[in-house]
């Protein structure tokens, strides 16, 4: 059985570094890159899933910033 504290010890932090503007052409986080839904559930979701919406996060921060030139 794990207790809370090995749960939060194990799972990936949020990415989240208080930039919260979304973007409406794409639907992503200026700052952090995750959907509106992803920011939503990420206190509920599975570390494995975590894992999931960090590893898209470097392909949208780049789609962000091409959106800029």
């Amino acid at each position: 059985m794990h207790t809370n504290q090995e749960q939060t010890i194990s799972s990936p932090p949020s990415p989240c570094v208080l930039v919260c503007n979304m973007d409406i052409h794409t639907g992503l986080c200026l700052g952090c890159a995750r959907t509106l839904d992803e920011i939503a559930r990420w206190s509920t979701m599975s570390a494995a899933h975590k894992e999931e919406v960090l590893a898209l996060l470097p392909a949208r921060h780049r789609q962000l910033q091409a959106k800029d030139i």
